[in-house]
């Protein structure tokens, strides 16, 4: 990606605010550069009136105009030196310490900036469907909301601010010496930037490629090692662990080799730059000497020598960015792809004042759970089959209604689709007389979910079940009594720390039945209006299952209930049985009017007595 284009590509996730603070700091750091630009010309003002004294020569209007402006013009002799030289001191002195400070500032404002966006980013990003937020790997989801956002904004943009700054000083110190002596100039001019194009060119695509290789082994290895934690008893079991140690080490050393080629690049541009000012500087000797008379020579050379030790850095910090930006390319690529996909969904730009703002949402009426599914059709791409094909379905409030059917049959999706995790290409799907999406931001908590399969966090019981509430926002005593419906209250006062007790990274201190009853008071805790509940006993013992089932039931009218059901046994008295196949709607009654509708559901039955 283009120095250019990466920098484009950075603004775009800033606001105009943000650009005006980012173009005033490059303005301030170009007149800051000013100062070096003078304390050079003092230095061959020295030269020049050095010299023009031990020849016992005139000094020209020009030279003298310049004293009459600094208030000098009745200084003379070695005062008049040491006075030109300790403005000079001052003015390389005031400009050493003014850049460094503004730049931490700058560096500070883009810091902070990237962290407030990548939040902002996340938000948005995860306010998408269910396709788009499984759109990649989570490594790399991980990496692009997080690292690759610091890339593009803080390394690009503050690598960025330095070329513009350091470039200034170089056009402001190149045109001083052009006026001085065009001809050494221009040969100085085209020497270092052929010097600077061949350093460039070689280290640039070296850096792509290391950054490349150590983004990919960073995320490889976390993959890696992701995969064996979550797979623990099977690889264990199938003593296969020294393949994935294996296959760890391995990406860790080509990262490795990577990391050592970076640091390798950061220290090539100084030792070709100082070779090159050597060259170029014994060069000049050889011509000014050939050219000029001595005194004049001397002169030249203790110009260009001072111009070039501010030079020199400048060239070096401008190199260092300009490879910066490189390497911070291949991070960024990963949000480039989440930019462009948020853009396709129209959901880039954004408006930050809203996103940041709780209270935005007007307050609801009461929450009626009332679903109505009018002819949906749903596909994970425009040219796959159809998933769901023409649905339609209403749900009264206080209703107990069951989906099944075989495996595939669309069941989950058609439950994705009604709680806004997925958005149909066609139809229309409302809850309490809104969107999915809608019906969440209005009535939050009104809709309670229970997966078959319940992610827990890497925290306490307490936080686990307030999932997303502040620690102290979370009041115990509702926490004890969701605990209770699901039959698991006791067995943390008698065996464990209470509410305090750990849960582990994904519950693996919980057994599967226990993670589940943990799942359900998560999803009861919020007094839901409406639950869905995805086959949330299928991982209870009988006993278990019965009084969780009973805790269920005797939420009564009072709860719309929709499950997924493959235990036929529970929802017998369902009010309304939904049978799907192949996505469509097959029947819809009782359940035995779906037993006389649909004959493999009958025999299903049948088959477990029924």
């Amino acid at each position: 990606m283009p120095i250019l284009s990466a920098f484009r590509r950075s603004l775009e996730l800033l606001n105009k605010k943000d650009h005006r603070k980012l173009y005033f700091a490059m303005g301030t750091q170009i007149v800051i550069s000013l100062f070096d630009t003078v304390g050079v010309l003092l230095i061959g003002l020295i030269t020049y009136i050095a010299t023009a004294s031990s020849k016992g020569s005139k000094l020209p209007a020009s030279v003298e105009k310049v004293l009459n402006l600094l208030g000098l013009e009745n200084t003379s002799g070695n005062n008049l030196l040491g006075t030109l030289g300790a403005i000079a001191l001052v003015m390389f002195i005031v400009r050493s310490f003014l850049a460094p400070l503004l730049l931490r500032r700058i560096l500070k404002f883009l810091t902070g900036r990237s962290a407030q966006i990548s939040g902002e980013i996340t938000q948005v990003f995860f306010s998408q469907s269910l396709k788009e937020v499984h759109w990649e790997t989570s490594q790399r989801i991980t990496f692009a909301l997080g690292s690759g956002i610091s890339a593009t904004i803080s390394d690009t943009l503050g690598a960025s601010v330095i070329i513009v700054a350091e470039t200034s000083l170089l056009v402001m110190l190149s045109t001083l010496l052009l006026v001085l002596d065009p001809a050494v100039t221009i040969f100085t001019l085209l020497y270092f930037a052929v010097v600077m194009f061949i350093i460039q060119s070689v280290l640039g695509r070296w850096s792509a490629r290391a950054s490349k290789a150590k983004f990919a082994a960073d995320i490889g290895g976390l993959a890696a090692i992701q995969e064996l934690v979550s797979s623990y008893r099977e690889i264990f079991i199938g003593d296969h662990i020294h393949f994935y140690v294996d296959k760890f080490g391995g990406i860790r050393r080509g990262g490795a080799a990577a990391q050592a080629n970076l640091q390798l690049i950061n220290y090539i541009p100084k030792y070709a730059l100082e070779a090159s000012l050597v060259v170029g500087a014994s060069l000049l000797t050889v011509y000014e000497f050939i050219t000029k008379s001595p005194s004049a020579a001397v002169s030249t050379l203790v110009l260009f020598m001072t111009a070039a030790s501010r030079m020199f850095p400048s060239l070096l910090r401008i190199q260092g960015s300009a490879t910066s930006i490189r390497s911070a390319a291949s991070a960024a690529k990963y949000t480039t792809q989440v930019i462009d996909m948020l853009k396709a969904r129209g959901a880039f730009p954004y408006d930050e004042t809203a996103l940041n703002d709780p209270n935005k949402t007007t307050p609801a009426a009461p929450f009626v759970a009332r679903v109505c599914v009018k002819d949906v059709d749903f596909r994970y791409d425009t040219t796959g089959e159809l998933i769901i094909d023409n649905a339609s379905l209403d749900i009264e409030p206080g209703m107990f209604v069951a989906l099944v059917g075989p495996t595939g049959s669309g069941k989950s999706t058609l439950v994705d689709l009604l709680l806004g995790v997925s958005e149909p290409q066609s139809g229309l799907i409302t809850i309490g007389g809104v969107s999915p999406r809608e019906a969440i931001k209005l009535w939050p908590g009104q809709l309670g979910y229970v997966p078959q399969s319940v992610a827990m966090a890497d925290a306490s019981v307490r936080e686990n079940i307030a999932l997303g509430v502040k620690k102290s926002l979370i009041d115990d005593d509702k926490v004890w009594e969701v605990l209770e419906r699901v039959r698991l209250a006791d067995t943390l006062r008698e065996a464990r720390e209470g509410l305090d007790t750990e849960v582990g990274e994904r519950g693996l201190r919980f057994s599967g039945g226990q993670r589940q009853r943990l799942g359900l008071a998560r999803a009861l805790f919020t007094d839901p209006s409406l639950l869905v509940l995805d086959e949330a006993t299928s991982a209870l013992d009988a006993e278990t299952e019965q009084a969780v089932s009973q805790a269920i039931d005797e939420l009564g009218s009072s709860v719309t209930r929709i499950t997924i059901a493959h235990r036929l046994a529970t929802v017998m008295h369902a009010d309304k049985v939904i049978y799907l196949d192949a996505g469509r709607i097959v029947a819809s009654g009782k359940f035995d009017e779906v037993r006389n509708l649909v004959p493999e559901f009958d025999q299903q039955a049948k088959l477990l007595g029924l």
